[in-house]
């Protein structure tokens, strides 16, 4: 294949909830042990995500030069997916995607699961030629950046995307009143206030700060600090230390959680985790690796090939759980499907309930008054029971009928949100959001986890009136407390 494209792995070198505050967080200084504060919840379940994620976020690339089999993605296992890449051009334009129907698809598919779908920019090199060069040129002017921007939102509103993911390897530091790094900034701060007028996400992959011995990287202080501030979260790419055991060792996580955290302050809940699905040297996919030698799972070194196996990714999932916001992976065609995939360990080290073995709640359809219930899920055996709670309801449902994937309800409840819950073989499912409508009321309208709301705006959830103090997005209104951005009325 002409066109390979390989994401950055250097040797030298609410969804989070998005958040758009007016100050910016800081990560606490010190070692490890102080970072486990406002750890990431791995339990609220709307029927905007099919996963018990909560606000840990688990990211995957998918690349734009491979053909994909979409019905191998674990969509159910992800919350957001990075196509990679769309390829910048000097003056400032982009190329076309080589597979853009199969990005369609994606997005279609990966919206049916509640995944997130951003287009990731740049790369390490296009056709032999590497990218930092291109940014280069294109950054130096205010005609060049300003036509990036407005060709990276074309892109977004032409296909759909939740977001954008830059990747650009690596703007320089900012030294003497020179560098790229300040260029950088400028493209990120628009690029954010484009993004975020429109509720959508900007995230960055960035250096893990550290090399595989602990040492400072360099080209790391090119992400100037109020890059730290606009950007909604970091893609860290903790891999390629080097070939051999410095590929991705654990110390090289803890490395860059301190270097990120507490050295630059970034707030915790944006430093997403990056891990490979592939060794070094040799450049073996995991799932090359696995064929190679049935026992690869469970080691981080076959036939002189270093990788992360199972025990390597749940101990990097768990430290990411305690201490920041989420975990990353290049890439997602390199993992198995079966019970030797990555992806199903870093899944399962967090909480997640795997739809094939338990009672799970695909979505429940918005529905006005009077109108049938429809469960659609997976594993519903004759013994079910549907638990519905809100509204001053905390009972089971009386049902109608049950097939072996939906169970119908008969509604007799009033316009409000509920929270659904199904008993089934003895086990039981995540709970998803029921949201009733009156049609012909004046009410406000219900609550919605995708949309934006600002200041002023006035829902209807669980019962209650709310309105909003200031720009939000995803923080649900009976859960930020009096200081948050919901106020009962």
């Amino acid at each position: 294949m002409d066109k390979i494209i390989f994401l950055k792995k250097w040797s030298a070198s609410i969804f989070i909830l998005i958040l758009i505050m007016t100050i910016s967080g800081c990560g606490d200084s010190g070692d490890l042990s102080k970072l486990n504060n406002n750890k990431p919840s791995v339990l609220n379940v709307n029927n905007e995500n099919v996963s018990t994620l909560g606000n840990f976020k688990i990211v995957g690339y998918l690349p734009d030069y491979k053909t994909i089999n979409l019905d191998e993605i674990q969509f159910k296992k992800l919350t957001h997916i990075n196509y990679a890449f769309l390829i910048p051009n000097s003056d400032g334009t982009v190329k076309s995607l080589e597979r853009p129907e199969q990005l369609k698809n994606l997005i279609t598919k990966a919206h049916q699961h509640g995944v997130k779908v951003q287009i990731a920019v740049g790369g390490w090199q296009y056709n032999g030629q590497e990218l930092d060069a291109v940014f280069e040129a294109l950054a130096k002017t205010e005609v060049g950046r300003s036509k990036l921007v407005e060709s990276v939102i074309n892109v977004v509103n032409q296909y759909g995307l939740d977001g954008v993911d830059v990747d650009w390897e690596h703007p320089d530091p900012v030294e003497g009143g020179t560098g790229s790094g300040q260029y950088y900034a400028m493209i990120m701060k628009s690029l954010a206030d484009k993004l975020h007028e429109k509720g959508k996400t900007l995230s960055a992959a960035i250096l893990p700060g550290v090399t595989a011995d602990g040492q400072d990287q360099y080209w790391a202080k090119g992400i100037l600090d109020e890059v730290l501030q606009c950007t909604d979260y970091f893609n860290v790419m903790v891999y390629d230390g080097g070939d051999g055991e410095r590929h991705s060792p654990y110390s090289m996580a803890e490395g860059s959680l301190k270097y990120w955290i507490n050295k630059r302050s970034m707030p915790k809940e944006k430093f997403i985790l990056g891990v490979p699905f592939y060794g070094r040297p040799q450049w073996k996919e995991y799932k090359e690796i696995v064929a190679m030698d049935s026992t690869a799972p469970n080691k981080d070194v076959v036939n002189g090939i270093y990788y992360n196996g199972i025990p390597t990714i749940k101990a990097k999932t768990k430290l990411a759980e305690k201490n920041v916001g989420g975990i990353m992976i290049w890439e997602l065609t390199q993992d198995t499907n079966d019970a030797t995939s990555l992806l199903s360990a870093i899944y399962e080290e967090v909480g997640g309930i795997i739809p094939d073995t338990d009672p799970y709640i695909n979505s429940i359809p918005t529905i006005k008054i009077g109108a049938e219930i429809t469960i659609n899920g997976r594993n519903f055996g004759n013994d079910s029971k549907v638990k519905i709670e809100g509204n001053g309801k905390d009972e089971y449902a009386q049902l109608k009928s049950i097939t072996a994937n939906v169970i119908i309800a008969t509604n007799s409840y009033a316009k409000g949100s509920y929270m659904i819950t199904v008993y089934s073989n003895g086990k039981t499912s995540n709970r998803v959001a029921l949201n009733i409508i009156d049609e012909n009321s004046s009410d406000y309208q219900l609550w919605e986890k995708s949309k934006v709301y600002v200041n002023g705006d006035k829902v209807s959830w669980k019962g209650h009136n709310w309105q909003a103090k200031w720009w939000t997005q995803g923080e649900e209104p009976d859960t930020t407390g009096e200081w948050g951005v919901w106020k009962k009325i």
